[in-house]
């Protein structure tokens, strides 16, 4: 049997699209837009779109009619195009590891080696929302779908590994004011069902439809829960902006869940120009590193010669110790968005690093 790129790709496809069903229209807790991951992360004082709702109630506030109906970005592993040429490229070889020369085997597993046991993400995260500036409430409706694979060059026949979980939510906002301070508060009713993780050899890889459904049959316990978030923002100057939000102020789920304090300091020196920076859980309910909290990011824009006409939005930052990029591309009602986002998989930054690519269009009224 041939192990093909197409064939892996297809395996993936097959778990995700097997997954969907058994939730109907399930609802989940944690959402990073593309434009948030381009500023690294730091989001927590500014947010131009309806994913406000999630990152900070407060700039509730402060917010336009917001309406996104189609987004559908699609994420991707830096490694992931070298595991799957590798599949590719030496199909007859995986198929015939018998008729190997020793020479041969060796050459395959020297190949193999440089990613061998290394996980890297496949993913899509719908979001559907809304912004209101007159009643000041929000609405987030969003999912995280994320298939890990990875290889295994195991000791006679090499192998992937598969590993994947959905997550799916919804988010309801509305900001306030209580004594000069703007705020808000956000109700997150949200679930996840996990993939266990699948060995799966080579010679096995074309069952897809059997594995999707035994993973499938694996999803019938599903985790929800229920948070409350809470925020405010103040602007300190006509420059500078400072906010705080603690998500899961009030969450349950198995249990009390522990509340994750965010604080976040946003300056604009000039008119398309903003610098941002947050602080995330003050409580440490990670047991990481300082810098892995920290998230800064900037974004400039520039706008068409007429403003509704939309713009070109440039974005850099540092998430977790590693820096992020990206850009986006408004045109009227069409939104085009793209990030090259670190992240540590370790609980201090060096130890394991992840890139990722992440690309998205949708649909947006403003």
């Amino acid at each position: 049997m041939y192990f093909t790129k197409t064939t892996l790709f297809l395996f993936v496809i097959a778990i995700l699209t097997a997954s969907i069903p058994v939730y109907g229209q399930p609802l989940h807790s944690g959402y990073m837009s593309i434009a948030a991951m381009g500023m690294g992360g730091a989001f927590t004082t500014y947010s131009r779109d309806a994913t406000m709702t999630l990152t900070n109630p407060a700039l509730l506030n402060r917010t336009g009619f917001h309406l996104t109906i189609i987004s559908v970005p699609a994420s991707i592993g830096n490694e992931a195009k070298d595991i799957f040429d590798f599949f590719d490229n030496n199909a007859d070889s995986l198929s015939n590891l018998s008729n190997l020369s020793e020479p041969g085997q060796q050459q395959l597993s020297d190949e193999i080696r440089p990613f061998d046991d290394k996980w890297v993400n496949l993913g899509a995260n719908p979001f559907l929302g809304f912004t209101l500036p007159g009643s000041k409430l929000g609405l987030a409706i969003y999912s995280n779908i994320v298939a890990a694979v990875k290889v295994d060059q195991g000791v006679m026949i090499p192998a992937a590994g598969l590993k994947g979980y959905v997550d799916a939510g919804v988010s309801i906002g509305k900001g306030f004011t209580v004594m000069d301070w703007e705020s808000g508060l956000a109700i997150r009713y949200y679930q996840r069902a996990s993939l266990s993780p699948k060995r799966v050899s080579a010679k096995d890889m074309n069952s897809t439809k059997d594995i999707a459904n035994e993973w499938k049959s694996e999803l019938t316990d599903i985790e929800s829960g229920i948070g409350l978030d809470a925020g405010v923002i103040r602007s300190i100057s006509e420059k500078t902006d400072v906010a705080v939000t603690v998500q899961d102020l009030v969450g349950i789920r198995d249990g009390w869940v522990k509340p994750n304090l965010i604080t976040g300091i946003a300056y604009k020196p000039a008119e398309n120009l903003i610098l941002c920076a947050d602080m995330n859980d003050w409580f440490n309910t990670q047991g990481v590193a300082f810098f892995q909290k920290l998230d800064m990011g900037a974004e400039y824009r520039l706008p068409f010669y007429k403003r509704w006409l939309g713009g070109i939005g440039l974005r850099a930052g540092v998430h977790q110790g590693y820096p992020t990029f990206g850009f986006g591309l408004k045109a009227l009602i069409f939104n085009l968005n793209y990030a090259y986002f670190g992240m540590e998989g370790g609980n201090k930054p060096g130890q394991i690093m992840e890139y990722s690519h992440r690309l998205g269009v949708s649909l947006t009224f403003d």
